[in-house]
């Protein structure tokens, strides 16, 4: 079985992943080089089918084989990278982080990684782009196809393959709409929603040489081409996988199946293209370290080029030291080589257990940092307003807690200083308490306006319904506000949403409304501020100065510095201030006692007040509530 690489394809490669670093080191025009990937998908897809389709025909197809070849392509450089990650995270990563690198290691060992990736992309989880291991869902995707396609075909009749081809993108490309709809992370994770891109490919290598695609493969292909080059850096949608995507699927086929002729022009990128692989392992892991140690904020330029740098070197050696040398070489015994890579497997899992348990006073630091979701996860409410009695304490309460994540970090506090005043705990992540009001939110579903407003009508029905609430506590961090000039928040949110953008307008007219209907049913309310954000994780950088973990930048002294909006986004400032006058609501803002002339707290009486970037943790809120008597602030300016 053995092929001869198209110096083209190769070509396409080294285009794939130079757009694919290049848009990792927010360096060059590629807004959307995250598309590198569908590039990838495609000419994944083409090469496998077309091996498969070539040995199956000619009567020499084994699984054994098969598999074993790509087990050598693939295994032998991505050890090396997960083990020397391993190595590297423990300096960069804290204990939550490596907690969830760990997972990532399984994972990629499992080619599970992308499914991993999902369940860790949750709403409260760390920012994507810090974590060493996220670009391991690619080729667990690619795994899982090449799993399931030598089966395919395998037991499926040589005259349906094409027509069966052609029915699995088009159930692919159906249930990527419909899920994207419903969950944009799932559709971006899976394989039943991602196997069009490959899918294509593979229809490519069954169609190949048809005479009926000669002419508009002829026709299309320099189009193809510049819509190669210029989606990446014009984009067309926000939404991804999506119509930009379909496009360079498309336009990558029709390039594959038209062919290049080599020339001195394709060789830079076709010798880019023999490092892909490798360059593609080995550059993720260093600019997640970066955004570690620089606590997720803008890595400056100089070093995003020496990582770059660094990048392509340790490709090289990565290539030619491990890839390419045992991918080549000729081996009859199969036994000793898996032997080897369950021993690799097993080094580089034993390797991060290892790791892991050399974390001093871990179980501490994950009891400061764990999520602060106020009475328990029952209380982080998907859909609806459901009531649960775990949501509550005492059998009459006489608050009510009510809005989004920042509502859940306030019942802690709230509990401390209650006394006998029952506590009910209403709250649903990333919705405000906007009473009638149908807003959007980037990247959550289209229909996830609606489940907001349902939540909150429910929750003003579970008002009315109980007699004992006598004061209601609204909190919200109104993430959904755009900054001043976001055009890309508008643009993703018209392109898939009939919901309202989120202004400052229309939070005030609709707090006002929810006041005005909370007091109608004779309650008393008040608005608690989001507590000074510093645009880092705080939690995770006072973690980092106490564990010695490499911290750079000018947050790596964990400073809140004190703005004119009061350490708050000036969105979200400008509501606040409006509130008393606009919306007959007072509201008791944090940053008055946490915050200086020059700089805010971030801990108080030796606790950590945060958790993460700006979310309280358990033991910040209950010092918080108690050091400034928010109680009876909250008592005497609720009404």
């Amino acid at each position: 079985m053995k092929t001869t690489l198209r110096p083209d394809i190769q070509a396409l490669r080294g285009l794939a992943v130079l757009i694919i670093v290049l848009f990792h080191a927010s360096i060059g025009p590629f807004k959307a080089g995250y598309l590198g990937v569908d590039i990838f998908f495609v000419i994944s897809g083409f090469l496998i089918t077309g091996l498969l389709i070539r040995s199956l025909e000619a009567g020499n197809f084994s699984f054994k084989e098969f598999y074993i070849r790509r087990a050598k392509r693939l295994l032998p450089a991505a050890f090396v990278t997960l083990l020397l990650t391993a190595i590297g995270s423990y300096f960069f990563l804290t204990i939550s982080d490596f907690n969830d690198f760990k997972d990532q290691v399984i994972g990629s060992l499992t080619f599970t990684t992308n499914m991993t990736l999902l369940y860790q992309s949750g709403y409260f989880e760390g920012a994507s782009k810090a974590k060493p291991l996220l670009h391991m869902w690619s080729l667990a995707v690619e795994e899982q196809f090449y799993m399931l396609v030598p089966l395919a075909l395998f037991f499926t009749p040589q005259r349906f393959w094409k027509l069966g081809a052609l029915a699995g993108i088009a159930a692919s490309l159906v249930a990527c709409i419909l899920v994207y709809q419903h969950n944009p992370d799932m559709a971006f994770f899976t394989l039943p929603t991602r196997a069009w891109e490959l899918g294509i490919g593979a229809a490519g290598a069954l169609y190949s040489g048809h005479k009926a695609l000669l002419r508009p493969v002829s026709l299309l292909f320099w189009p193809a081409l510049a819509a190669l080059m210029l989606i990446p850096v014009f984009p067309l949608s926000s939404h991804h996988p999506g119509l930009d995507a379909a496009l360079v699927c498309l336009a990558t086929l029709i390039v594959i199946l038209r062919g290049v002729p080599d020339g001195i022009w394709m060789k830079p990128l076709s010798k880019l293209g023999d490092y892909s692989y490798s360059l593609y392992l080995v550059h993720w892991p260093l600019f997640a370290f970066a955004t570690n140690a620089y606590m997720e904020q803008d890595v400056p330029l100089d070093v995003r080029l020496a990582l770059l740098g660094l990048s392509l070197g340790l490709a090289m050696l990565l290539y030619h030291l491990v890839e390419k040398p045992i991918h080549r070489a000729h081996i009859t015994n199969y036994r000793p080589l898996v032997a080897g890579f369950f021993i690799g497997a097993i080094v580089v899992i034993g390797l991060t257990m290892v790791l892991r348990e050399t974390y001093q006073d871990a179980k501490i630091y994950k009891e400061i940092r764990r999520t602060n979701i106020g009475l328990g996860v029952p209380c982080k409410q998907d859909q609806r307003y459901i009531f649960n009695e775990a949501c509550q304490t005492g059998g009459k309460p006489e608050i009510l807690v009510w809005g989004d994540s920042h509502a859940m970090h306030l019942v802690a506090g709230v509990l401390s200083q209650a006394g006998e005043s029952g506590v009910l705990q209403a709250t649903k992540s990333g919705c405000s308490p906007l009473l009638g009001l149908d807003y959007a939110y980037p990247r959550q579903a289209a229909n996830w306006g609606e489940t907001c407003v349902r939540f909150n009508n429910e929750v003003l029905a579970k008002l009315a319904d109980t007699p004992s609430l006598k004061l209601v506590i609204l909190s919200s961090a109104f993430n959904a506000l755009p900054e001043a000039g976001d055009t890309q928040f508008e643009k993703e949110i018209n392109a898939g949403s009939s919901s309202a953008i989120l202004t400052p307008d229309l939070a005030v007219s609709h707090l006002a409304q929810t006041a005005q209907q909370i007091r109608a049913l004779g309650k008393r309310v008040v608005l608690v501020s989001s507590p000074p954000r510093s645009g880092f994780n705080t939690g995770s950088c006072l973690e980092r100065q106490v564990t010695g973990k490499i911290s750079l930048g000018p947050n790596a002294g964990c400073r809140i510095a004190m703005t004119p909006t009061h350490a708050l986004p000036p969105e979200l400032d400008g509501v606040l201030q409006r509130l008393p006058q606009e919306a007959k609501l007072n509201v008791i803002e944090l940053s008055d006692d946490l915050c200086g002339k020059d700089e805010c707290k971030t801990m108080l009486n030796g606790k950590w007040i945060y958790r993460d970037g700006d979310h309280l943790s358990y033991e910040g809120s209950e010092e918080v509530f108690k050091e400034f008597k928010l109680m009876q602030q909250i008592t005497q300016k609720a009404y």
